[in-house]
């Protein structure tokens, strides 16, 4: 079972040492013959002769990371905000609310695909990061809510009843006591 499943990992690793002539063999050459890094320096540092997804690859990085970095932190900022009114505060049809978060979740991703294209061409958002960014917004923001409201329902409402006595706000009591001991 493990040759099964590190199989294709050692394969990516041994052709990415090797050279293009090597990878084109036939028969194929699972163990390089001469080693080499001139395709990880040809990524990093592309010239007149390298191909277009090597001159493309810092670019794609760079806009893979902001989008990540920026959905991580709106998701975590909004949804322990909401995870906590949501474990705090009494409301009618909370569990229902908590619910349909959780039903939000249950939609195959897929599914979306040509609503959120159609919305984006129709916005003339195509080809944007903020596409992704809400995109991906949409699937991370219930999960974080779900989480982050098992998290805030386990911590004894004492301690920030403590805080509030002590003269914090509600949100004091949310960004210094509750926020640090669920992380």
């Amino acid at each position: 079972v493990l040759l099964i499943i590190y199989l294709p990992v050692a394969w990516l690793v041994f052709s990415s040492i090797s050279t293009r002539i090597e990878m084109l063999a036939i028969p194929p050459n699972f163990f390089p013959k001469n080693p080499t890094l001139m395709n990880y320096i040809n990524i990093f540092t592309p010239g007149e002769t390298s191909s277009e997804v090597s001159r493309t690859f810092l670019i794609t990085m760079r806009n893979s990371l902001y989008v990540s970095v920026t959905v991580t932190i709106v998701a975590i900022t909004i949804g322990s905000l909401a995870a906590y009114a949501l474990a705090r505060i009494r409301f009618p049809f909370r569990s229902g609310v908590l619910m349909g978060i959780l039903g939000t979740r249950m939609i195959p991703e897929v599914s979306l695909v040509i609503p959120l294209y159609l919305l984006a061409a129709k916005l003339a958002l195509t080809n944007k990061p903020i596409v992704l960014i809400i995109t991906y917004l949409s699937f991370a923001m219930p999960f974080a809510i779900w989480i982050m409201n098992a998290f805030f329902q386990d911590l004894p409402p004492s301690l920030e009843e403590a805080a509030m006595f002590d003269g914090a706000s509600r949100f004091q009591a949310f960004y210094r006591v509750a926020l640090p001991l669920v992380t």
